[in-house]
């Protein structure tokens, strides 16, 4: 009889689900390695949610920790097998992403590009001041804040992206080596749209946020003379009024400007911005997410600095807000993403004119969302809104009091009340 061997990735299996690590899940609840969502809600999620705030109260974790933190913490070995090729890869933030993979060919032609940063590492020769002087640290610090799972940039990419509570170990399936061929939701467009719509759901922006995504990449398409430098480059979308302060993430708040432009401005707000808003408000259209427009109404007369740091406070002190509703309140937010979403359609830009102000004209063509997508996209969206923001603000007790007895017919209104405080 032929003898059966075990892939690397079974043993892999195998091993998690044996290990006491994963004690907290229960036997039910770990015969399939992936557990499947029911109603936007994974029956997983308190098993994690407890343990996530178990490790923090014992002070494991940070406080602005997420899901994934926890995964890496408890992962037995630190290494990942990748379902498709059976290849091992650190579970850490350790590999180069497109920028350094560019920076370092560039730097070093000879290098072979393959491993970790610090496989890479090895075959250099007279390499420290330049590395410490692109990562900021020197390599021992960097490959310590690695192993920590302290990195935070764009310049590493981890091993295997997080996915608790759906996978059991806590992370996809597939390792970065076959990352972009199996997920094609990551490739390089798509990552772009991505990171527009995470944006817009971290900051829980209102406005037509999938209409204001698909302008958005059209605008990456577009050669055009920039309105700010005058040069003619690929457009990109600024937003009039930033959505990190509590402004729509809608085509009304969006002007085409450069990249260069766009990042110099990033997320601050000038005189020439305020004039725009007020003058859209004059006409009847509010220009502001629920939760920032007391904000604005008390403070767009004044200083432009003053303006930005009222509403950065405003929106800082949200964002505490729906990390402590996230931590102990996670039904109440569930129950809000429901009514906040909109999938209902998607979106083909058409044609889009870029005026010399800045303003865009365009026309689009409207369909409905598949079942199946809609309730994808409601998933992913669950996804980024219970993860943690990480603010440094914290509640009193006498706020954490006040929302202890929150429910979805007063979410908006306590929470607006808490920010009249500011």
């Amino acid at each position: 009889m032929p003898t059966i061997m075990t892939s690397e990735r079974e043993k892999y299996e195998n091993t998690i689900k044996n290990h006491p690590n994963y004690d907290f899940i229960s036997k039910e609840l770990k015969r399939q390695w992936v557990s499947v969502s029911k109603n936007g809600s994974n029956p997983r999620s308190d098993c994690w949610n407890k343990l996530h705030k178990k490790l923090i109260e014992e002070g494991k974790l940070p406080q602005e920790s997420t899901l994934v933190n926890v995964a890496r913490l408890i992962h037995p070995t630190k290494k990942h097998v990748c379902k498709i090729c059976n290849i091992q890869s650190s579970i850490y933030y350790e590999y180069p992403t497109k920028t350094t993979v560019k920076w370092l060919k560039n730097t070093f032609p000879y290098v072979k590009i393959d491993g970790t940063i610090f496989d890479i590492y090895q075959q250099i020769t007279d390499k420290n001041e330049l590395f410490t002087k692109y990562f900021g640290m020197n390599i021992e610090k960097l490959e310590q804040v690695c192993k920590n799972d302290e990195y935070s940039g764009k310049k590493l990419s981890p091993g295997v992206m997080g996915n608790p509570p759906d996978r059991l170990d806590g992370f996809h399936c597939y390792s970065i080596c076959c990352r972009k061929a199996k997920d094609t939701g990551r490739s390089d467009e798509n990552m772009k749209n991505y990171v527009r719509d995470r944006r817009a759901y971290e900051n829980i922006s209102d406005g037509n946020i999938l209409l204001a995504n698909s302008i958005t990449g059209k605008l990456n398409t577009v050669k055009y003379s920039c309105f700010i430098c005058k040069n003619e480059e690929i457009m990109s979308a600024d937003h009039i009024g930033p959505i990190s302060l509590g402004f729509i993430h809608d085509p009304i708040n969006i002007q085409a400007c450069c990249s260069s432009c766009n990042s110099r401005k990033n997320n601050r707000i000038k005189i020439e911005d305020v004039r725009k808003i007020k003058i859209l408000e004059e006409k009847g259209i509010n220009m502001l997410s629920w939760w920032a427009i007391n904000s604005w109404d008390k403070y767009k007369n004044m200083d432009c600095s003053v303006l930005y740091k009222k509403l950065r406070k405003n929106a800082k002190k949200f964002m505490c807000i729906i990390d402590w509703l996230k931590l102990n309140k996670q039904h109440i937010i569930e129950a809000f993403i429901d009514t906040y979403m909109n999938h209902d359609k998607s979106y083909v830009i058409n044609n889009i004119d870029i005026l010399s102000s800045g303003g865009i004209e365009f026309t689009y063509t409207e369909k409905i969302t598949h079942k199946k997508t809609k309730q994808k996209q409601k998933e992913r969206t669950i996804q980024i809104l219970l993860e943690k923001n990480g603010t440094q603000m914290t509640l009193s007790e006498s706020e954490i009091g006040y929302l202890s007895d929150i429910d979805i017919s007063t979410f908006k209104n306590k929470i607006c009340k808490l920010l009249e405080e500011l």
